[in-house]
């Protein structure tokens, strides 16, 4: 169950990083660790990691679980 409400809150912040013209491949969280040196992404990767203060750079580690699944996803079509 847990599994399935992750998935379904990564869902959710990619059809709005989507909305906001982002790739709609990659969460919020991972566009703002790409853009980290950028306003506004600086100061949302700050709000949004602090909000998930329970992980640690939790913009870092969701842009390194969506490379990971886009390198299982070519894995898959090789």
């Amino acid at each position: 169950m847990k599994a399935y409400a992750l998935n379904i809150l990564a869902a959710i912040s990619q059809v709005i990083n989507a909305i906001i013209g982002g790739d709609p491949n990659v969460t919020i969280s991972a566009r703002c660790h790409r853009g980290r040196d950028r306003y506004p992404w600086k100061v949302l990767r700050w709000v949004i990691n602090k909000s998930f203060w329970f992980e640690e750079d939790h913009c870092k580690a969701s842009y390194v679980r969506d490379q990971e699944f886009c390198q299982r996803l070519a894995a898959r079509t090789v």
